[in-house]
């Protein structure tokens, strides 16, 4: 097993040396496995090994000639920036000796953010895709052949979620929802009649995938990725909109032979009818969501501090009671009060202003209606739409690798474009070799 690892790092390492952009598509398809990677020395996982050696090969690469910052001055390099400054600036102490080193977390993000707006071409991002949807179907296969779905959500009733070979349920359930966007992407795009065999099998696994993790999040935000691929489906025309009968068929066999009866009624019973009171799962976190809010009301400006809401929150907790015993600290499970809470009013603007920026720049190029753009734009704004509708039942997302690298998708997709629209021979090239 050593002998294959050192084998698969050798060959990864000559492959990024000579073509950055799989360092990146490396580092997207890692999320879905992360839970299974094995670590290395003097540094924080293998990733952020691969990491470095893409940073290293780019600027290799721009010093035999080329721009650093072929694009300029981006918004979401500035706002993004900002972010991380503010965060060190007004608690350092915190950024340093948190229960990470997030100092040094942000500055791999910024870089991630900044590679991506370099080297994702449409042909790079197609490669990043195509290898995130292997990884994906790979640890939907896992979570679902580990998983038992029983009559109730509880373990006691023999519940037993899988995390697939992502390390949590909820982010897997996410992964494998944006690896069922990209499928979809290469499901209307492909011109021959091989991909209606294959691309129903990959649908299905993803679906088990989803299945397996028992994710309430995962679930709704599978059902958002339907409804945001249908007009997808539909937009590209007579041909490609005849691409949704194979989904559709797909969901249906998933439904109808693959997925148990009791998912559904687990689905329903804790998405519409569970009771909030706090003593249930919904109750606990409108209430950490509502000391959250009075967290950021006392710190407005400038928050508690990156991950120190967990130990700030245990004062306002005085007098609170469930089950017999005092409510231990926890997070407050959603991204946007996290920020204003942990950040303050400045933080959250910064950290949504880059994100806003992103979407503003997908949302240009998809109404733009250029191939490859615009198909490319449309399936990276709906990736972007799932990892904050995911924000309201997360607090980690802040530091979640894809979402940083979609705010450089943005400005490279964008980028392109204008590219394009400018005649340029480069961006010519791209859009020609797709046509």
């Amino acid at each position: 097993m050593l002998l294959l690892i050192v084998v698969v790092g050798i060959v990864l390492s000559f492959s990024i040396l000579r073509n950055p952009a799989i360092g990146l598509a490396v580092t997207a398809m890692s999320l879905p496995l992360q839970g299974v990677l094995p670590s290395v020395p003097m540094a924080t996982s293998l990733v952020s090994a691969l990491g470095g050696l893409t940073l290293l090969a780019y600027l290799v690469q721009k010093l035999r000639g080329g721009k650093f910052f072929q694009h300029g001055l981006q918004w979401q390099y500035a706002l993004a920036l900002g972010f991380f400054v503010w965060q060190l600036v007004s608690f350092p102490r915190a950024s340093f000796y948190g229960s990470h080193n997030w100092t040094f977390t942000y500055i791999q993000l910024l870089i991630l953010l900044w590679l991506a707006s370099e080297l994702l071409t449409p042909r790079a991002l197609r490669l990043v895709m195509a290898l995130y949807i292997i990884a994906a179907v790979i640890s939907a296969l896992y979570a679902f052949s580990e998983a038992q779905i029983a009559d109730e959500y509880s373990v006691s009733a023999g519940l037993v979620r899988s995390e697939g070979l992502g390390g949590d349920e909820n982010d897997v359930a996410l992964y494998l929802a944006l690896g069922f966007v990209f499928a979809a992407y290469f499901h209307r795009e492909q011109r021959t009649r091989f991909g209606n065999l294959v691309f129903p099998l990959i649908y299905i696994a993803l679906i088990m995938g989803i299945v397996g993790t028992v994710s309430r999040a995962g679930f709704l935000t599978f059902v958002l990725a339907l409804v945001l691929l249908a007009g997808f489906w539909l937009s590209g025309g007579k041909r490609r909109a005849r691409a949704i009968i194979i989904p559709a068929f797909s969901l249906i066999i998933a439904v109808q032979y693959v997925i148990p009866d009791s998912y559904f009624d687990i689905m329903y019973e804790t998405i519409f009818t569970e009771d909030i009171s706090d003593d249930t799962n919904f109750g606990s976190r409108q209430r950490l969501i509502n000391i959250a809010w009075e967290v950021w009301k006392d710190h407005p400006a400038t928050g508690v501090g990156v991950d120190q809401f967990r130990s700030v929150s245990r004062s306002y907790m005085e007098g609170i009671v469930v089950r017999g015993k005092a409510p231990p600290a926890q997070v407050p499970h959603n991204l946007y009060v996290t920020l204003l809470a942990e950040n303050g009013l400045i933080g959250f603007l910064l950290f949504m202003g880059w994100i806003a920026f992103g979407l503003r720049d997908l949302l240009r190029t998809m109404w733009g209606r250029t191939d490859p753009y615009s198909a490319l734009a449309t399936i990276w704004l709906i990736g972007m739409l799932l990892f904050l509708f995911k924000g309201y039942t997360a607090s980690t997302m802040h530091y979640d690798k894809l979402l940083w690298m979609m705010g450089g998708v943005s400005v490279a997709i964008y980028q392109g474009y204008l590219a394009y629209k400018r005649r340029d021979p480069a961006a010519q090239a791209e859009g020609a070799a797709y046509d």
